[in-house]
């Protein structure tokens, strides 16, 4: 049952109660343009505005009909509309806005964004735990888990558990110095320390030191088959050139004379002698500046996509090549052990000469 009110020439002084009985009486309010303005289910105590609340949600806001737009029968409150739907948290003075998750023992977790600051957090368990600084830095705070705690799944004991569910060209992390070339070993684009010392640096200009200088792979004869010995390596070692050179980022940003000079491989040329020990990988924007052979880059004038800026990579067209210096240190490795073996077959020789 709906209970009306006359249109015109009514006014209210006072408390009014609509369906204190309890007898299941609807409340509808309309505005010129709509029908359900305000709606109180009294049966199912549902709230609508501009919508009859749908079955199974407190309170239902609908501006404008999304057609399509769905949700769960879990869902206590829905904003629904054609365009943007959210939720505006005003303050005439700076202060904070907050959406505060509470049981029956007190504050739980809280999202808040602080106006004087222009900084945001993420509370759990009742005190903050991630925060977004106002240039976009991000700081994490856990405590993690104990071994065999429960509820954290595949990540009981770490801070920050990042999963990538693509099946192919899947990417991990992704960081950009996008307001400069800080290429030096003073600042870190990595650092791991406990409360003791640093332990794994990953220095702005790509070099890596780790504290006991140890680094390999898993190597156990159970996780392995077909283990037969190596081919000889002595031919490989000797045909490879090994060749002093500048790379041309390098020229680009300290000039000719300052570049540094390297000591190592060139991937065509150890190739030619081993070409297992070459590999593939996607060129940079900075090796399409140093050869236009790799690829282009977004210009001034461009249509650029979200995501993308000038100078960034807008085509690849050959991938860059790398060598794999852990394979090499192994193929030195293996060539020494020969000329050990010739070195020591020729000082039986010696010594049987001089003992005749």
């Amino acid at each position: 049952m709906v209970a009306k009110i006359p249109a015109a020439g009514v006014s209210l002084d006072g408390a009014v109660v609509v369906n204190e009985s309890s007898a299941d009486v609807d409340t509808r309010i309309e505005s010129n343009a709509n029908t359900h303005m305000l709606f109180v289910d009294g049966g199912n105590n549902r709230v609508g505005i501009g919508t009859t609340p749908d079955l199974g949600v407190g309170l239902h806001i609908r501006t404008a009909d999304s057609g399509a737009a769905t949700h769960t029968s879990a869902d206590e409150l829905v904003i629904e509309n054609a365009g943007h739907a959210g939720i505006s948290i005003l303050s005439a003075t700076d202060s904070t806005g907050n959406i505060f998750f509470l049981d029956s023992g007190g504050l739980t977790g809280y999202v808040q964004y602080d106006q004087n600051t222009n900084a945001f957090a993420i509370g759990t368990n009742g005190s903050t735990k991630m925060a977004i600084s106002t240039v976009g830095a991000v700081k994490i705070d856990s405590d993690g888990l104990a071994s065999g705690a429960t509820g954290d799944g595949d990540f009981p004991a770490f801070a920050l558990s990042l999963t990538n569910g693509q099946s192919s060209n899947a990417y991990g992390i992704y960081l950009k110095y996008d307001g400069g070339t800080p290429d030096n070993d003073s600042q870190y684009a990595f650092l791991f320390q406990d409360n003791t010392t640093n332990r794994c640096i990953i220095f702005n200009d790509g070099d890596i030191k780790n504290h006991d200088n140890t680094f390999g792979s898993l190597s156990d004869e159970r996780i392995k088959q077909n283990i037969v010995d190596a081919n000889s390596q002595w031919d490989d070692i000797k045909n490879f050139k090994v060749r002093n050179f500048k790379k041309k980022d390098d020229v680009r940003q300290y000039g000719e004379d300052k570049a540094p000079v390297h000591l190592g491989l060139i991937a065509q040329e150890a190739k030619a002698v081993s070409p297992g020990l070459v590999n593939e990988v996607r060129p940079s924007h900075g090796d399409i500046q140093s050869n236009s052979v790799f690829g282009t880059l977004y210009e001034d004038g461009d249509t650029i996509p979200d995501g993308k800026k000038i100078g960034d990579v807008k085509e690849e067209k050959e991938k860059v090549l790398g060598i794999k210096y852990s394979i090499l240190y192994m193929k030195a490795i293996k060539a020494l052990q020969e000329a050990m073996t010739k070195i020591e077959t020729l000082e039986t020789k010696v010594k049987a000469l001089e003992d005749a």
